[in-house]
């Protein structure tokens, strides 16, 4: 749960978004920015740690985040802000809140995940749209090349095709290019 003087939370995501995560932020020890939605989620779902917790025998699947500290452990609310002036902000003591529930982990993989796909979505539209000749699959292969070096079976090429038909055929306007006069 410590490392190098920090606390961290480590969230299961899976083998192949944790690849593309350590070839995206080049780490996976990712520090949040305190006004980030992500943090915002990992500080809904901290508790402290349970009694049976033991360290995670293998890292394959995890990432972790390192915990931001609160510099106010008198207070469970910080006062209003010149930012924002109507609302308060709740606090956490990250010093003894340093785990994440199940719920906690579902919600930050879900986050990554569309995030993943978001990247995804914008890599092929640029590809098919500026290469007519690129055929999908192609694309996805030069996606997962350049974006996550992942593994290239059939699996995850077919997963992504599927995946690429659904959105285009969701968001079919995205595709036009309009003309001007």
């Amino acid at each position: 749960m410590k490392k190098d003087n920090h606390n961290t939370v480590d969230v299961n995501v899976g083998a192949f978004l944790r690849q593309w995560i350590v070839n995206t932020y080049g780490t996976d020890i990712i520090r949040v920015d305190k006004d980030s939605n992500i943090w915002y989620m990992i500080k809904q779902h901290l508790e402290t740690l349970p009694e049976d917790y033991s360290p995670l025998p293998s890292r394959d699947e995890y990432i972790s985040f390192v915990l931001l500290t609160d510099g106010s452990r008198t207070t469970a609310y910080a006062e209003p802000t010149e930012k924002h002036p109507d609302r308060k902000s709740y606090r956490v003591n990250t010093l003894y809140r340093c785990s994440i529930s199940k719920r906690g982990e579902y919600i930050i993989r879900r986050f990554l995940t569309k995030q993943f796909k978001n990247a995804f979505h914008n890599y092929m539209r640029g590809a098919l749209n500026n290469n007519p000749e690129l055929s999908i699959t192609e694309a996805i292969t030069e996606f997962l090349l350049d974006a996550c070096q992942a593994d290239l079976s059939k699996k995850v090429i077919s997963t992504l095709c599927k995946d690429w038909y659904r959105y285009r055929k969701k968001y079919p306007d995205e595709f036009k290019i309009p003309i001007f006069f």
